[in-house]
């Protein structure tokens, strides 16, 4: 019952709380009556709905207070690495602009000049702007100014449009903006005042990346938003179709021209889905590695 209050968002009849519940009324307002007894329920005098109470509302703001949402980002990281094979970092806003402060490294081998506590800029990097997004008016212009007269950024012309759209969709993605041949797709973590106090960004080179993409961005978007809402945000990060991808990724890659059938014929259907986006008219892999299963395909 306490979760049917809830879920609600706002104040209810008994019949509805009791249709959320899935209880008869009678037993629902014998529940209502001990709540409201304790406090964790209150019900109006005048229109009769029933609502939290004082003693939930401590509870609640006692639970937020003891989260942590890095603690929770970094329990996240290894499954993000596990689901698209890519690095996975950490960041958090600094005084320099938005800084990793962890780095989940992956199975195949990334070198890279990136590093726990380097920077990103602010307004020309995914994980700038999926920040941004996620932040008051007030601060975030004050932020892009600071990034342009002390930090000597120069922003896109349509920055508050891209941030638009990030802030729609949930998550931001650059590639070769920084560094050349390399790509980001990046999903903040929304408080519970939907203001971004971490971001979770996915690195790796821009072949690889766009082989992947959409599942990258599916499993990113929702490792975020799971974050987010354990930590009190009500807030849904942009609705990603998510797909049931398995893992392969391609870890040694040349041409292979013509294209080859049987690679494709002798692994299982997700494989053969995967080559497929990652064929135009040659087929871009050498080597397949099923990481889950263990399978090595052949040419």
């Amino acid at each position: 019952m306490l979760l049917a209050l809830v879920a609600g968002g706002k104040a209810a009849p008994l019949r509805e709380l009791a249709r959320t519940a899935g209880m008869p009324n009678s037993l629902a307002h014998r529940y209502l009556a001990s709540l409201t007894a304790s406090g964790l329920a209150v019900q109006d005098e005048n229109t009769g709905l029933y609502d939290l109470g004082p003693a939930a509302q401590r509870i609640g703001a006692s639970a937020l207070g003891r989260l942590d949402p890095l603690r929770l980002a970094g329990e996240a990281m290894p499954q993000l690495v596990a689901d698209t094979g890519l690095p996975t970092l950490l960041n958090v806003l600094g005084d320099r602009g938005p800084t990793i402060v962890r780095w989940e490294r992956s199975y195949v081998p990334f070198i890279t000049t990136l590093s726990v506590g380097s920077t990103f800029q602010l307004t020309n990097s995914a994980t700038g702007r999926a920040m941004l997004a996620f932040m008051p008016s007030q601060i975030r212009d004050h932020l892009i100014e600071l990034a342009v007269t002390k930090h000597h950024e120069k922003p896109p012309s349509n920055l508050l449009d891209r941030l638009a759209t990030v802030r729609r969709r949930g998550y931001d993605e650059a590639e070769s903006v920084l560094i050349p041949g390399l790509a980001a797709i990046s999903a903040p973590i929304p408080d519970v005042q939907e203001e971004a106090v971490a971001c979770l960004t996915l690195i790796g080179a821009s072949v690889e990346v766009s082989s992947i993409k959409e599942m990258a961005i599916a499993r990113l978007v929702e490792a975020s938003s799971r974050v987010s809402q354990t930590c009190g945000s009500r807030f849904s990060l942009g609705a990603v179709e998510s797909q049931s991808f398995s893992p392969l990724y391609p870890v040694l890659i040349r041409d292979i021209d013509p294209p080859h059938p049987a690679l494709i014929r002798d692994i299982d259907q997700s494989a053969s889905t995967y080559c497929s986006r990652s064929t135009s008219n040659r087929v871009r892999m050498a080597r397949i590695v099923h990481v889950e299963r263990g399978f090595k395909g052949r040419k």
